[in-house]
């Protein structure tokens, strides 16, 4: 997959922040949600191949993670 923006869909509005991280843990982007979205989308034209976590913040400050993969 040779794609520029990777989209996160959400199944609410529930979420606040989305941030993405190296497998090794170090932040490469942080994204503010507005309270109307339900999806959002992201360049990752730049990144290299790899393991990625993204981490989605609830605006109740709970967080929830998901490994993703760049081909």
């Amino acid at each position: 997959n040779n794609s520029t923006k990777l989209t996160i869909q959400f199944e609410d509005t529930k979420v606040g922040k989305i941030e993405l991280y190296s497998i090794t843990g170090v932040k490469i982007l942080s994204e503010n949600i507005n309270a109307n979205e339900t999806s959002k989308s992201i360049n990752i034209v730049d990144l290299s191949k790899g393991t990625y976590i993204i981490r989605a913040y609830n605006r109740d400050n709970t967080s929830t993670n998901i490994k993703w993969i760049k081909q």
